[in-house]
């Protein structure tokens, strides 16, 4: 087979007057730096500064959001951490929480305060500066040198802000963070604290933006026959003064190292003082495309069909976003490896942006050629192929560490369900760290990538697209959930309005997965059930699902979360005193037994999560 890039680029700028073509990726580091801030913060349990946050003045706020605040008494750690795991357990707390005494009912334990510093040194003068946190429970309030940057609601959700304007180069900076965990989120142990990891990221002022490379697979019929399309998309952040010409090179690399294909088109610029933009086609093998991007201008454009820009007074332009394909596709003919759970493997895409000559960002993107979609009779498919699901649900904590897991038990756990024999991983019921999707991308487990909460409102979609833009790069990923057991709108045509919204952003966004929603219901269609692309069941086996099979024949299924049973492994007899519960499959909401022998015989319900 062989393989053909596409070399598709959608390149976001913030407005600069810069030509767009591609060359021969250069041998050189990338001047980007991603470096961790897990190390070093002081911590202080307690809100002994409620009235901290100042919004009169700029730069105003106080106690340890001040500068010059004095944490030397503060507690000493690294992250990720979870302060609630630390408490002792209470009786009188939440049972679903691990009767730690944290949320409601317990102010005193509930809201926590880090803070630490780091340097930039004076050449970083010139750069972009971000900071980034994968995850903070629940709610964040976060100052840099004194200054608020942000307020983050929601305790699954990264958020990342632009510090450069207020960074101290060649000085101390200093970040502080106030963590309000004072609500649940969740009916499950959820913790408190920043427990996923923090980052600083410095790129030049032309850089490749935060998740915005998108490479995936394309095939005829979807299925992996013929040979491979790498269809890559690519966003990048130019500022508004800038105004110089710029390259982008897509190099890709097989499983076994070796570079196997670049991204190789005629494409030239024009002088920057050029008013228009006007491509030249000679023919599909030899297509010169000349394209003047100016400040703030949306440009659509098919290679081969000319083109002119209209004139307009630079105050009406609105926000420029090229969206270009580069013909003719090259070709390889090295033999495509593809991704499966039993042989994960992965390719590596290497971003090149090159300006006036020089490298100014380079990003390297792992992903797996594979093909994942759904059919109604023959259910779930990887590679064209029927391929039954053996899953799991799985909350994000572990036993000793709560919700601040180490890297390494993200692939303890994988390793182990495989072990189990399990090939499937539902992130019930939030997203993931980014760790556990690169363990499952490694070691060969498909995952069924959730969002915590269903709404179409303008700061829920803002969480969704965030999560689909960062994970939709992994190959693991195979489907997306909208939501889970929404029980009390999920019947009506509004939840199916809000269900829609979002599993038309997910199209928008990522084409090449299906979407589904986990329904605690039967053999009914409103609501969520009657627009959604995949049905979910929960907890439903036998006569309504074979109803509804017949009643909507064309609608692909999927086991979202069958059974649901209370063991302690190894242990075969109940010790009320120990608080052991035998392992034999006797209690819980459903057996595994009674739901997979029922599954087992129809293919069309893919196999399922328990």
């Amino acid at each position: 087979m062989k393989i053909k890039i596409v070399s598709l680029v959608r390149s976001l700028f913030t407005g600069a007057c810069a030509a767009l073509f591609v060359t021969q990726l250069l041998a050189a580091d990338s001047p980007r730096e991603h470096l961790s801030l897990d190390a070093n913060w002081k911590f202080h349990l307690g809100d002994n500064w409620p009235n901290a946050l100042h919004l009169d003045k700029a730069g105003a706020s106080g106690g340890p959001a001040s500068e010059k605040f004095n944490d030397t008494a503060w507690r000493s750690l690294d992250l990720p951490h979870d302060w609630a795991i630390e408490l002792p357990f209470d009786r009188t707390s939440d049972t679903s929480h691990g009767f730690k005494p944290v949320g409601p009912g317990f102010p005193k334990n509930s809201v926590g305060w880090y803070r630490r510093t780091f340097d930039l040194p004076a050449e970083d003068s010139g750069k972009r500066i971000w900071l980034q946190f994968d995850g903070v429970f629940r709610d964040a309030t976060v100052w840099v040198n004194g200054w608020l940057v942000k307020r983050h609601e929601g305790g699954y959700y990264p958020f990342r802000e632009d510090i450069t304007d207020i960074a101290h180069f060649g000085g101390q900076n200093t970040v502080t963070v106030k963590v309000d965990a004072s609500k649940f989120e969740g009916w499950f142990y959820e913790g408190a604290g920043i427990y996923r990891h923090v980052w600083l990221d410095k790129t030049a002022p032309v850089a490749i933006a935060p998740d915005g490379i998108f490479v995936h697979t394309e095939f005829n019929d979807n299925v992996p026959e013929g040979p491979a399309s790498i269809c890559i998309e690519t966003r990048i952040l130019n500022p508004p003064t800038n105004s110089r010409a710029m390259k982008i090179t897509h190099k890709l690399i097989a499983p076994n190292g070796n570079g196997i294909a670049e991204t190789l088109p005629n494409f030239e610029p024009l002088p920057p003082p050029a008013l228009y933009a006007k491509p030249v086609s000679k023919s599909q093998e030899d297509f010169r495309q000349m394209i003047v991007l100016r400040p703030n201008l949306r440009v659509e454009h098919t290679p081969g069909v000319p083109f002119r820009l209209p004139r307009m007074p630079r105050y009406q332009m609105p926000k420029m976003d090229f969206i270009g394909g580069f013909s003719p596709p090259m070709e390889t003919q090295a033999d495509i490896e593809l991704w499966s759970p039993e042989s994960p493997k992965l390719y590596k895409l290497i971003t090149t942006v090159e300006v006036d000559g020089k490298i100014v960002d380079r990003k390297e993107t792992e992903f797996g050629i594979r093909t994942f979609a759904f059919d109604v009779t023959n259910g779930f498919l990887l590679n064209g192929k029927h391929y039954e699901l053996y899953g799991t649900c799985n909350h994000q904590d572990m036993a000793g560490v709560g919700a601040a897991l180490p890297d390494a038990l993200q692939n303890f756990r994988v390793a182990k369900l495989k072990e189990f024999g399990c090939n499937a991983y539902r992130t019930s019921h939030n997203p993931p760290t980014p760790e556990l999707l690169d363990a499952c991308d490694h070691l060969g487990m498909i995952v069924m990538d959730e969002s915590r909460l269903l709404g179409s409102d303008e700061e829920n979609l803002r969480k969704w697209e965030s999560q689909i833009r960062r994970d939709r790069n992994h190959a693991s990923v195979g489907i997306w959930s909208v939501a889970n057991e929404e029980f009390s709108v999920q019947s009506t045509p509004q939840a199916g309005n809000v269900a829609r919204t979002m599993q038309n952003l997910v199209k928008q966004l990522d084409p090449t997965r299906p979407v589904t929603y986990a329904a605690p219901q039967g053999d009914t269609f409103d609501g969520i059930n009657g627009v959604i692309e995949v049905r979910g069941w929960n907890y439903n086996v036998g006569r309504q699902m074979e109803s509804y099979h017949a009643k909507h024949p064309t609608q692909p299924e999927v086991g979202t979360e069958q059974a649901s049973t209370v063991t302690t492994r190894g242990i075969y007899k109940d010790d009320a005193q120990r608080g052991y519960v035998s392992a034999y499959d006797a209690r819980g909401t459903q057996t595994a037994e009674r739901w997979w022998s029922y599954f087992a015989d129809r293919p069309w319900l893919s196999g399922g999560f328990v």
